[in-house]
């Protein structure tokens, strides 16, 4: 097995999840920067399979355009209330949010009402500072944003969130913080 195939088959430990304990996360991210980008069309393509499967209503369902070009106000770039009440979700955090880099990698996904580029999420998230271990830098221009409509009753956003991650790494799409939907 060469040095770093073991990538494949491990999920960090409690311990290993932080970056300052652990450079476990910036391996992972160095394998994923050496595949291929994928655009971004295809991964909107992809999580809407993916919602699909789950019986949840896609983008398409609900005529939403996952890309969202963000404000420049410097007051708050999302306006997640909008993105509620227009597909009537129940709570503004039930969405999953993906953040690219400025080369076309996605960066990172989550879920809730916390997408920030500022200073202090470059220097302190793990997401930051993978981006900085590889020398990118997140492309603050658009997120995808998926508002989830109609969670089953035996799943939760974050639920989703790992589902939606780890479905499009089965799709060959590489995330940079490759662990962050499923924590």
């Amino acid at each position: 097995m060469n040095n770093e195939e073991y990538l494949k088959w491990i999920m960090p430990s409690i311990k290993n999840r932080s970056l300052v304990i652990s450079d476990f996360r910036y391996k992972k991210a160095e394998e994923q920067a050496r595949m291929e980008t994928v655009k971004s069309t295809d991964i909107i393509n992809f999580v809407n399979e993916f919602l699909c499967k789950v019986g949840m209503k896609t983008t398409e369902d609900l005529s939403f355009s996952p890309r969202i070009e963000l404000q420049r106000n410097g007051i708050r770039q999302i306006r997640y209330a909008e993105i509620r009440k227009k597909n009537q979700i129940d709570d503004k955090r039930d969405i999953v949010w993906i953040k690219f880099t400025k080369d076309n990698y996605i960066s990172v996904i989550g879920t809730g009402c916390d997408i920030s580029f500022s200073e202090w999420a470059r220097n302190n998230t793990t997401a930051g500072r993978i981006n900085q271990h590889l020398n990118k830098e997140w492309d603050d221009s658009f997120v995808l944003i998926f508002p989830l409509k109609e969670i089953p009753e035996n799943l939760n956003r974050s639920d989703i969130e790992s589902g939606i991650g780890n479905y499009l790494t089965h799709k060959g799409v590489p995330i940079l913080d490759f662990y962050s939907h499923n924590y």
